[in-house]
């Protein structure tokens, strides 16, 4: 009955870490970036984790966008101009 239990737990724990992954790409991560940030999702129920994927993706574009690339945007600092 034990081992029974033990391989339902593991499916459950398999099954929550790849519908985070999923929901990690859905909401819009990067695929090589899925396994740095799947380790933030704490939910359990597929509603929360889309909802936390969805503010974790937010949180990151928001992130990329607010810094400049020196070869590409004219805003950054060229200290040879």
């Amino acid at each position: 009955m034990d081992e029974i239990k033990e391989k339902l737990d593991a499916a459950k724990a398999d099954y929550i870490e790849k519908l985070k992954r999923l929901a990690l790409l859905e909401a819009g991560v990067d695929y090589s970036d899925v396994d740095n940030y799947v380790k933030y999702l704490t939910a359990d129920n597929e509603e929360e984790i889309a909802e936390e994927a969805e503010a974790l993706a937010a949180d990151l574009k928001a992130q990329n966008t607010a810094r400049t690339d020196v070869y590409h945007d004219r805003r950054s600092f060229n200290p040879f101009k």
